[in-house]
């Protein structure tokens, strides 16, 4: 344990510990194994997180945290210290306060108003936010999106066969949404044409919701006048195969 700073509040804290401790037993009192390792007694042995201060900081020593880094990420706000402070100190007062309380503390979860149930506004809210161009910008910039190796391919496939027709807007990069959803590839010479590709676990897993799936991208590309032509990862061994399929489907497309 590292020397105190200040030996006579150091004092005065072991004391009100000491106090605070009287009377109880210790949980390990007279044990010698069991939860603790026997070779923790070991003669000669050195402890994994020794020189560390304490076992939580050892144990996350030079790791990162990617749940914290991920919600920094989606909301921008949490990565200003200042902003998190102000944040925290508000909601305390407002406690102390008494105008705001936690209504459903102590409840077990069976319990729980929404317990087991879907929020019936929440897909419409959703679907609403979706339309909004700042709201999706927002979004995919959270992800932090970068083209996968399925659409890297299939742009290069594209660049060789279709060079200045077909534009990468899977990031958002282009501003390009269509009704809420955001295609791979759009044509930039004026014809609704999108290009989606699609991977062969996550677009046919179950459970893959109707959006999601290739006749739910047709059609809703399909109402709004746009024609859409699916390209699945597995299509990719047969370059060829490819390339006569945009072909076919851009001259129908006329």
């Amino acid at each position: 344990m590292p020397p105190p700073k200040d030996p006579t509040r150091y004092k005065l804290h072991i004391e009100r510990l000491s106090a605070s401790h009287k009377g109880q037993i210790a949980w390990n009192k007279g044990k010698k194994t069991g939860i603790i390792p026997e070779s923790a007694f070991r003669k000669g042995h050195i402890p994994w997180h020794k020189g560390t201060r304490g076992l939580v900081k050892g144990f996350w020593l030079g790791k990162k945290n990617s749940h914290a880094s991920q919600r920094m990420r989606m909301n921008p706000i949490m990565a200003n210290p200042e902003a998190v402070t102000k944040m925290a100190q508000t909601k305390l007062r407002l406690f102390a306060e008494g105008k705001i309380r936690i209504w459903n503390k102590g409840l077990p979860s069976e319990q729980q108003p929404m317990y087991g149930k879907k929020n019936p506004n929440a897909a419409q809210t959703l679907k609403k936010l979706r339309q909004d161009p700042q709201f999706i910008e927002a979004m995919i910039k959270s992800f932090n999106k970068k083209p996968t190796r399925l659409e890297r391919q299939l742009q290069s496939i594209l660049d060789k066969h279709f060079p200045g027709e077909f534009a990468y807007n899977g990031n958002f990069d282009l501003g390009t949404s269509i009704g809420g959803l955001i295609p791979d590839f759009i044509n930039v010479n004026g014809r609704k044409l999108v290009i989606e590709a699609f991977g062969d676990y996550w677009h046919s897993r179950k459970g893959v919701l109707w959006h999601q799936t290739e006749k739910g991208r047709e059609v809703i590309y399909y109402k709004l006048g746009y024609r859409c032509i699916i390209i699945w990862e597995h299509e990719l061994k047969d370059k060829e195969h490819i390339v006569e399929k945009i072909l076919t489907e851009s001259k129908a497309g006329r």
